[in-house]
């Protein structure tokens, strides 16, 4: 009742899903509907097939979550309506059932590393328009504190990436100027975990300890003062391999993984830069 009264007065519209639908609709969130598992072990995603209305990605917070669970569910149910953007998952509903938390999101997949490899520039470009939507053009000043591989998904058509995993995520409107300065920090985290996935996306390689990026960003640089680029080309995408936009790429990682945060460029300005080679590669 309480997230139902404060959506009504915030003029946020989600549908409130029955527990009963959604239990059958995930054949009572049985493993042949697992699509993902979160990191902390704390979040499962499931198909649902919800009758008429077609398939749905069903977010189930574990009972054992506790308060931080809720804080990061009513988090994503208070945020994301407010965000309209094709390369941001749209949050479609929500289901409180005793201890029980869902939220039911448009479906879409995980990107796996096939999916990463194949994608590897419509996933770079649809991940730098949906930042600067959220740390701009939002209107809202979102820092979405969680960028990864993990929290990138795909549609259907494995065209369209979409990010996901909100729950950690904050609007920088209405905080105090110390707040803000933090905030402002934190977009430039953001920036550097795109650079993070960006070399990701060209080695090929996944990263999953703090050791494992410094290593990729070191190989990186390396890469760089020696003139050869394909090294950071994972093998598969030889054969489809550009010079220009592997160097470009491999740039925008390392300036986006800069250890100073000040250092860092903006999304925008990233944006441009993969925009522009895209222009220019006639992709």
């Amino acid at each position: 009742a309480e997230i139902r009264e404060k959506c009504r007065d915030a003029d946020i519209i989600v549908t409130e899903f029955d527990w009963d639908m959604i239990v059958a609709g995930t054949d009572n969130f049985s493993d042949l509907n697992l699509v993902a598992r979160g990191k902390s072990g704390t979040t499962t995603i499931h198909m649902a097939s919800l009758g008429p209305s077609g398939k749905f990605a069903v977010k189930r917070f574990s009972p054992s979550s506790g308060i931080g669970g809720l804080t990061e569910f009513k988090n994503e149910i208070f945020l994301l309506p407010k965000l309209e953007h094709p390369n941001i998952i749209k949050l479609i509903g929500y289901c409180i059932h005793g201890q029980e938390k869902l939220l039911v999101h448009e479906y879409m997949f995980p990107c796996s590393l096939d999916t990463l490899l194949q994608l590897r520039f419509n996933l770079k470009i649809g991940i730098a328009e949906g930042v600067p939507y959220l740390h701009e053009y939002s209107g809202l000043g979102v820092v979405h504190r969680d960028l990864n591989l993990s929290n990138i998904l795909v549609d259907e058509s494995m065209m369209n990436p979409k990010i996901f995993g909100f729950a950690l995520a904050k609007s920088t409107i209405g905080l105090t100027d110390n707040m803000s300065r933090e905030y402002n920090l934190k977009m430039k985290t953001d920036i550097y975990c795109f650079g993070v996935i960006v070399l990701v996306i060209m080695s090929g390689k996944m990263v999953t300890t703090v050791s494992e990026v410094a290593s990729l960003i070191d190989n990186a640089k390396m890469v760089r003062s020696i003139g050869t680029v394909s090294e950071t080309v994972e093998d598969s995408l030889i054969e489809t391999y550009v010079p220009d936009e592997a160097r470009k790429c491999l740039e925008v990682g390392i300036l986006c993984t800069q250890q100073d945060p000040d250092s860092r460029p903006t999304i925008t300005s990233v944006l441009k830069i993969l925009r522009d080679l895209s222009r220019s590669n006639g992709k």
